[in-house]
């Protein structure tokens, strides 16, 4: 009984911050009769590497797009809003789906999300940005993957951009090869140009998943500890992450990133399993040491890096003391910031075709 209270309580306690959030940030943009883009599936939770995303997603809308106004639909609007509301706010509107890893079984609140979505306007234009597309390939997985295939396929006008090469197969499947493109992970070249401090490098930073992406035991961590003690014996190794203790949004999460790149900016050394802890590494020109996350995820996207001579991939374990025996940490290493922003060009093109019927 007590339980079936609680529960009752936080529903009524989520339907008035709902109500709260109608009232405040969006009855007056749905009744705009503006051109405007929506922008769904946006974090307001503690992942950084996803506030990055949505960083770089609203970087390259303001140079390619800027004359749309943009509405961002968060995961959890999108669950908590009655089908009337939304249809209100998006009505014929482009749907640009944010970047990320939650297409499939690995995240299934955020694909319920997405199928809810989706089902709600099969007709408008639907853009995924760069994404992961994981389904398990167990019984579960194929039955999963045949319900989201129905549901995104009905959709008229559907791009799925996938950040891989391992998510095209599934992604295909979903939409039909015509509508996958592969792109680079969003942060690897449209993220806004970020001034950082200059300090003197000090220590190695260990950026290390401990949720259901992870693929390292303890004794794993263990062991990069020991090597690292054994190449720098006065290297001091430090334990950080991606995931803040709380919750984001907006400009709270803009300034986290912004510290958390600079905490980068500031180390000797950089070993981690998560994707966007490589790319915080790249693009602050950090030796890193790249181990795989549990659906390889992170291999998959070093190969829009694979050229920087500061990252180096790990394919085994077993490796890490050799391969950091060649990583030269003393160089002052760049950024090629403007090149790697030469590989969205196809995207571009793609999103201005959904977007505005545009062919170039």
């Amino acid at each position: 009984m007590k339980k079936r209270i609680k529960e009752f309580r936080e529903k009524v306690r989520f339907r008035r911050w709902m109500n709260q959030r109608w009232e405040s940030e969006y009855k007056e943009k749905s009744e705009k009769r503006t051109k405007k883009l929506i922008l769904a599936c946006t974090p307001e939770h503690n992942n950084l590497g996803d506030h990055a995303l949505k960083m770089a997603e609203y970087n390259l809308l303001g140079k390619v797009l800027d004359d749309y106004e943009i509405v961002e639909l968060p995961s959890v609007v999108i669950r908590g809003f009655s089908k009337r509301r939304l249809k209100k706010i998006v009505g014929k509107s482009p749907v640009l789906c944010s970047a990320g890893g939650f297409i499939g079984t690995l995240w299934m609140q955020e694909e319920n999300v997405i199928r809810r979505l989706l089902s709600m306007f099969p007709n408008n234009p639907i853009f995924f940005f760069s994404q992961t597309v994981t389904f398990s390939e167990d019984a579960y997985g194929i039955e999963q993957k045949e319900i989201s295939r129905k549901i995104y396929g009905s959709c008229s006008n559907i791009t799925i951009c996938v950040r891989n090469e391992k998510s095209i197969k599934p992604a295909n499947e979903l939409v039909g090869e015509g509508n996958v493109l592969m792109t680079p992970d969003m942060v690897v070249g449209c993220m806004p140009e970020i001034r950082l401090k200059t300090v003197t490098r000090k220590g190695c930073l260990l950026c290390m998943r401990s949720d259901c992406e992870r693929s390292l035991e303890d004794k794993d961590i263990e062991f990069v500890k020991s090597c690292i003690c054994k190449r720098f014996p006065d290297m001091e190794c430090r334990m950080t992450d991606t995931v803040t203790e709380h919750d984001l949004k907006n400009e709270e999460a803009e300034q986290a990133v912004r510290d958390k790149l600079q905490e980068f900016a500031s180390a000797q050394l950089i070993v981690t399993d998560r994707l966007h802890g490589m790319l915080f590494a790249a693009i602050t020109g950090t030796p890193c040491l790249i181990l795989d996350n549990v659906n390889k995820k992170v291999s998959g996207v070093y190969e829009w890096v694979r050229d920087l001579p500061y990252l180096c991939y790990i394919e085994k374990i077993e490796q890490f003391g050799e391969t950091l025996g060649h990583l030269d940490i003393n160089q002052n290493y760049i950024y090629p910031r403007e090149e790697k922003y030469l590989l969205y060009q196809e995207m571009v093109n793609r999103l201005r075709q959904a977007v505005c019927g545009e062919v170039n």
